[in-house]
């Protein structure tokens, strides 16, 4: 079964987030983009990429000898994300200049079969995401973490939507 939360977090969220992912999840590895040729989709260490602001494939321990890869065409591949325990992560990049938050996501969407360990480790993400943020009004989909609401940050949704966002609890 897929999930997704889409969040908006500041840099000290992001941080704290970063700092939960590696404690919760220990020898957590990470591919640093989707496709490309294949020596360029190796798993590293995810500490070195995790806050960066492209979209990077978290690789649990347990994960690591079940990631596949799809060809396409000139010798170039790309992550199979509905065969592989991979969760999709695309972090929250505030813009300086506007004082805003873009969005950021994150995704499992993996059809085959997990233990009940692994799919609990999975799980204890979207729990400690739900727990450590507030929903936006508007989009109920959508969560928001401490510090951006205390920063009064503008979150934008992409398409041209924007708002501020909301009181912390």
């Amino acid at each position: 079964m897929s999930r997704q939360i889409n969040f908006f977090a500041d840099s000290e969220d992001a941080e704290q987030l970063r700092q939960w992912l590696l404690q919760a999840f220990p020898g957590l590895q990470a591919i640093a983009k989707e496709r490309g040729p294949l020596e360029e989709l190796r798993e590293v260490q995810a500490q070195r990429i995790i806050s960066t602001s492209s979209t990077v494939f978290l690789v649990p321990q347990w994960a690591t000898e079940r990631v596949s890869f799809v060809p396409l065409e000139d010798g170039m591949f790309r992550v199979d994300y509905f065969a592989s325990p991979v969760i999709e992560y695309t972090a929250s990049v505030l813009n300086e200049e506007k004082k805003s938050l873009s969005q950021g996501r994150f995704f499992w969407t993996y059809t085959g079969n997990v233990s009940p360990y692994e799919q609990g480790q999975v799980n204890s993400l979207f729990r400690w995401i739900y727990a450590h943020t507030i929903p936006v009004q508007t989009y109920r989909n959508f969560r928001v973490f401490e510090a951006a609401c205390r920063n009064e940050r503008i979150l934008d949704f992409g398409y041209g939507v924007e708002q501020v966002s909301p009181h912390w609890k």
